[in-house]
């Protein structure tokens, strides 16, 4: 009888240590969505506003291809981004235009090694 008894307090043991570890291990995958999702807002924060907020980095990046009259590969763009006024790094431009191109963003677009705007939806949209 005093067996049994152990027997079950131990099933009993293992089974809400089971459900802990469940839970934790839920809470981890809740926690790295979180972290995801703050990763996202990082981005989207930083995608925004250059290190000083005057402007996002898209709108410095369409006024220097509005400017230009060829295509431009990304480090032509960001020096003239940068005569524009841009201060961000060119690692964040670059990270950007990945991004941009990656949703077919209708503005800003890679073609080959050259990097092209669709000119009459800015001036459309201004």
């Amino acid at each position: 009888m005093v067996k049994s008894e152990n027997t079950v307090t131990l099933a009993t043991i293992r089974s809400k240590r089971n459900t802990v570890e469940d839970k934790i291990s839920r809470l981890n995958k809740d926690i790295e969505s979180l972290k995801k999702e703050l990763e996202h807002f990082d981005w989207l924060e930083q995608n925004f506003f250059d290190e000083h907020g005057k402007k996002t980095a898209k709108e410095f990046a369409e006024e220097a291809l509005l400017q230009s009259e060829k295509p431009m590969k990304p480090k032509e763009l960001y020096e003239a981004m940068k005569q524009g006024g841009y201060q961000g790094k060119f690692q964040n431009l670059y990270m950007y235009l990945y991004k941009w191109n990656k949703r077919k963003d209708p503005i800003i677009f890679r073609v080959g090694e050259g990097l092209y705007s669709h000119r009459s939806s800015i001036q459309n949209q201004s």
